[in-house]
Protein backbone atom coordinates (compact mmCIF):
# COMPACT_ATOMS: atom_id res chain seq x y z
CA UNK A 1 0.00 0.00 0.00
CA UNK A 2 1.32 3.36 -0.84
CA UNK A 3 1.24 6.94 0.37
CA UNK A 4 -1.90 8.55 -0.79
CA UNK A 5 -3.52 11.87 -0.33
CA UNK A 6 -7.08 12.42 1.13
CA UNK A 7 -9.65 15.12 0.89
CA UNK A 8 -12.85 14.79 3.28
CA UNK A 9 -14.91 16.51 1.56
CA UNK A 10 -19.27 17.66 2.94
CA UNK A 11 -21.64 14.67 2.67
CA UNK A 12 -24.07 17.27 0.28
CA UNK A 13 -20.81 16.88 -2.56
CA UNK A 14 -21.60 14.94 -5.50
CA UNK A 15 -19.62 13.09 -7.53
CA UNK A 16 -20.63 14.66 -10.94
CA UNK A 17 -19.42 18.00 -9.50
CA UNK A 18 -16.69 17.08 -7.79
CA UNK A 19 -15.26 15.49 -11.13
CA UNK A 20 -16.01 18.36 -13.00
CA UNK A 21 -14.21 20.48 -10.65
CA UNK A 22 -11.40 18.03 -10.90
CA UNK A 23 -10.76 18.41 -14.74
CA UNK A 24 -10.83 22.02 -14.49
CA UNK A 25 -8.05 21.75 -12.26
CA UNK A 26 -6.48 19.64 -14.59
CA UNK A 27 -6.67 21.97 -17.43
CA UNK A 28 -9.47 20.31 -18.96
CA UNK A 29 -12.10 22.11 -21.05
CA UNK A 30 -15.03 22.46 -19.20
CA UNK A 31 -18.26 23.64 -21.26
CA UNK A 32 -21.84 24.86 -20.81
CA UNK A 33 -24.03 21.69 -22.03
CA UNK A 34 -27.53 22.74 -23.00
CA UNK A 35 -30.04 21.08 -21.33
CA UNK A 36 -32.74 23.00 -23.42
CA UNK A 37 -35.41 25.01 -22.36
CA UNK A 38 -32.94 27.81 -20.83
CA UNK A 39 -31.59 24.93 -18.55
CA UNK A 40 -27.46 24.24 -18.78
CA UNK A 41 -24.79 22.43 -16.89
CA UNK A 42 -21.57 22.25 -16.65
CA UNK A 43 -19.26 19.45 -18.64
CA UNK A 44 -16.31 17.98 -19.71
CA UNK A 45 -16.31 15.13 -21.91
CA UNK A 46 -12.29 13.65 -20.48
CA UNK A 47 -13.92 13.36 -17.00
CA UNK A 48 -15.37 9.88 -15.92
CA UNK A 49 -17.29 8.25 -13.23
CA UNK A 50 -17.35 4.28 -13.39
CA UNK A 51 -18.33 2.24 -10.99
CA UNK A 52 -15.88 -0.27 -8.80
CA UNK A 53 -16.81 -3.91 -7.11
CA UNK A 54 -17.04 -2.04 -4.00
CA UNK A 55 -20.88 -0.33 -3.91
CA UNK A 56 -19.88 1.97 -1.88
CA UNK A 57 -16.55 3.87 -4.19
CA UNK A 58 -16.08 4.75 -7.77
CA UNK A 59 -13.03 5.72 -9.48
CA UNK A 60 -12.93 8.99 -11.17
CA UNK A 61 -10.39 9.48 -14.19
CA UNK A 62 -9.90 12.70 -15.83
CA UNK A 63 -7.71 12.58 -19.03
CA UNK A 64 -6.29 16.33 -19.24
CA UNK A 65 -4.36 17.90 -21.76
CA UNK A 66 -0.75 17.27 -22.46
CA UNK A 67 -1.68 13.33 -21.89
CA UNK A 68 -1.83 14.05 -18.13
CA UNK A 69 -4.52 11.55 -16.36
CA UNK A 70 -5.69 11.93 -13.11
CA UNK A 71 -6.81 9.23 -11.31
CA UNK A 72 -8.84 8.97 -7.56
CA UNK A 73 -11.34 6.96 -5.88
CA UNK A 74 -14.66 8.70 -4.30
CA UNK A 75 -15.59 7.10 -1.45
CA UNK A 76 -19.45 7.92 -0.35
CA UNK A 77 -19.23 5.95 2.95
CA UNK A 78 -16.83 6.45 5.72
CA UNK A 79 -16.42 3.79 8.14
CA UNK A 80 -13.20 3.52 9.86
CA UNK A 81 -13.74 2.67 13.32
CA UNK A 82 -11.01 3.67 14.44
CA UNK A 83 -11.51 7.73 13.18
CA UNK A 84 -15.23 8.46 14.79
CA UNK A 85 -14.51 12.10 13.88
CA UNK A 86 -15.85 11.33 10.20
CA UNK A 87 -19.57 9.76 11.04
CA UNK A 88 -21.26 11.84 9.58
CA UNK A 89 -21.57 11.49 5.95
CA UNK A 90 -18.07 12.62 4.69
CA UNK A 91 -16.89 12.10 1.16
CA UNK A 92 -13.37 11.18 0.77
CA UNK A 93 -11.45 11.36 -2.53
CA UNK A 94 -8.61 9.63 -2.00
CA UNK A 95 -5.16 9.53 -4.78
CA UNK A 96 -1.33 8.26 -4.93
CA UNK A 97 0.35 11.29 -3.68
CA UNK A 98 2.75 13.49 -5.99
CA UNK A 99 3.45 16.91 -5.52
CA UNK A 100 0.43 17.65 -8.37
CA UNK A 101 -1.80 15.60 -6.75
CA UNK A 102 -1.42 17.76 -3.45
CA UNK A 103 -2.47 20.75 -5.66
CA UNK A 104 -5.47 19.27 -7.32
CA UNK A 105 -7.01 18.22 -3.88
CA UNK A 106 -6.22 21.24 -1.97
CA UNK A 107 -7.76 23.27 -4.80
CA UNK A 108 -10.68 20.66 -4.39
CA UNK A 109 -11.31 21.05 -0.44
CA UNK A 110 -11.20 24.96 -1.25
CA UNK A 111 -13.77 24.86 -3.68
CA UNK A 112 -16.40 23.01 -1.75
CA UNK A 113 -14.56 22.52 1.72
CA UNK A 114 -13.49 19.92 4.03
CA UNK A 115 -9.81 18.83 5.05
CA UNK A 116 -7.22 17.48 3.40
CA UNK A 117 -4.50 15.36 4.67
CA UNK A 118 -1.39 15.39 1.93
CA UNK A 119 0.40 12.38 3.26
CA UNK A 120 -1.89 10.02 5.04
CA UNK A 121 1.71 8.49 6.44
CA UNK A 122 2.50 10.74 8.21
CA UNK A 123 2.03 12.56 11.79
CA UNK A 124 0.15 14.99 10.47
CA UNK A 125 -3.65 13.99 10.15
CA UNK A 126 -4.80 17.55 8.62
CA UNK A 127 -2.65 19.65 6.64
CA UNK A 128 -5.40 21.96 4.99
CA UNK A 129 -8.93 22.44 6.69
CA UNK A 130 -11.51 25.27 4.99
CA UNK A 131 -14.75 25.38 6.30
CA UNK A 132 -17.80 25.08 4.51
CA UNK A 133 -18.51 28.83 5.20
CA UNK A 134 -15.21 30.02 3.68
CA UNK A 135 -14.97 27.87 0.07
CA UNK A 136 -15.60 29.23 -3.41
CA UNK A 137 -18.75 27.02 -3.13
CA UNK A 138 -19.88 28.64 0.37
CA UNK A 139 -23.16 26.38 0.78
CA UNK A 140 -23.95 23.72 2.94
CA UNK A 141 -26.19 22.21 -0.10
CA UNK A 142 -25.79 20.63 -3.85
CA UNK A 143 -28.78 22.12 -5.71
CA UNK A 144 -30.49 20.54 -8.51
CA UNK A 145 -32.31 23.20 -10.34
CA UNK A 146 -33.34 26.76 -10.56
CA UNK A 147 -30.67 30.03 -9.92
CA UNK A 148 -28.45 27.60 -7.25
CA UNK A 149 -28.03 25.40 -9.96
CA UNK A 150 -27.03 28.09 -12.23
CA UNK A 151 -25.06 29.50 -9.80
CA UNK A 152 -23.00 26.17 -8.63
CA UNK A 153 -22.67 25.49 -12.84
CA UNK A 154 -21.40 28.70 -13.40
CA UNK A 155 -18.38 28.48 -10.34
CA UNK A 156 -17.63 25.07 -11.70
CA UNK A 157 -17.15 26.67 -15.15
CA UNK A 158 -15.05 29.35 -13.79
CA UNK A 159 -12.62 27.22 -12.40
CA UNK A 160 -9.00 27.83 -13.04
CA UNK A 161 -6.11 25.02 -13.83
CA UNK A 162 -3.63 24.75 -10.97
CA UNK A 163 -0.46 24.73 -11.43
CA UNK A 164 1.25 24.82 -14.83
CA UNK A 165 -1.89 23.22 -16.68
CA UNK A 166 -3.47 25.50 -19.00
CA UNK A 167 -6.92 24.50 -19.88
CA UNK A 168 -7.60 23.62 -23.21
CA UNK A 169 -10.14 25.67 -25.07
Amino acid sequence: MGVNTMAYLPPHVRVNDVTKVLAALMGCRVYVLDLGQGGYAAWCDEAHVESTTVPEMVRITVKAPHGEEFNATFHFEEHNARDRKRIDGTRILMTDRSQRNVEVLSALVKFFGGQLDANDCDTIDIDLDVPVSSATWAHSWSPSDGQEWADLQDAIIAVKPVGKSERAD
